[in-house]
């Protein structure tokens, strides 16, 4: 594919309910759509299967594309079209 920097996935890593000690708000770490608790893992990886970037920022009620955004890897990619264009 001419142009492919790296591959993304997500997955959701799942955790134990967070205490109120440990977090603010519990409810964030819920994925309604996994129905279980956790914690939303992005990674890249390049032609070869070998990772270039792993991200753990957001509880799981966010969405794929919310998590893309709030990443390091979003900014990279936006550099990358802006040197092509």
């Amino acid at each position: 594919m001419n142009g492919c920097v790296a591959d993304l996935d997500g997955w959701l890593c799942h955790i134990q309910v967070p205490s109120e000690n440990e977090v603010t708000q519990v409810k964030l770490y819920s994925s309604g759509h996994h129905q279980c608790y956790g914690v939303i893992v992005q990674a890249t990886c390049h032609a070869n299967c070998r990772f270039t970037s792993i991200s753990v920022l957001c509880p799981g009620i966010n969405s794929d594309s919310k998590v893309f955004y709030t990443s390091h890897i979003y900014n990279l990619v936006q550099d990358l079209l802006m040197v092509t264009l």
